[in-house]
């Protein structure tokens, strides 16, 4: 299921129950446009990765967001076709099961966090609550089929996802 709608500038998420969180993407006020994430709530964003070889992806929170945020690889499909022609749902892109999304962390990872309270160690991230901020990171060579960031919010605030993808050049 594609959820973000070719609108990789202002990504949607999924709830643990698999709804539809869309963000603000009308408001006039630039800090205001993303999505508002609850308190007590885990959140799952897909990043259309498709065919990419590099992938970047920025966030940008307000103040008031206290939350981890964590990147997980899935290499199984999201659906299957069964034997009788059906689509089945096979890993969604909001399943918890232990094992089919795994937390990539690579200490050698390109990120960086900006704003006060905020911080970033390989690729996890910490909204702090206190300052407005963001981060970023790279992801060179990547070659898992899909990937998603899992957002455990602690306070809720608004946070903007944006990714951006490309080939690398083949001589």
């Amino acid at each position: 299921m594609n959820i973000q709608n070719n609108n990789s500038a202002n990504l949607s998420a999924l709830t643990t129950a698999g709804a539809v969180v869309h963000p603000d993407r009308n408001s006039a006020t630039p800090g205001s446009r993303g999505l508002t994430l609850s308190s007590s709530t885990t959140y799952f964003i897909p990043l259309d990765v498709g065919d990419e070889d590099l992938l970047h992806v920025h966030m940008r929170w307000n103040a008031a967001l206290a939350a981890a945020i964590t990147v997980e690889t899935c290499d199984f499909g999201g659906v299957y076709r069964a034997v009788d022609g059906t689509e089945k749902t096979d890993v969604s892109d909001f399943d918890n099961t232990a094992g089919n999304w795994m937390q990539d962390n690579p200490s050698g990872a390109n990120a960086s966090a900006v704003g006060t309270g905020n911080s970033v160690t390989a690729l996890t991230f910490t909204a702090g609550g206190t300052n407005a901020g963001g981060g970023s990171f790279h992801y060179p060579n990547m070659g898992a089929r899909r990937v998603r960031l899992r957002v455990v919010v602690t306070t809720g605030g608004v946070l903007r996802v944006a990714c951006n993808g490309k080939r690398q050049a083949v001589a």
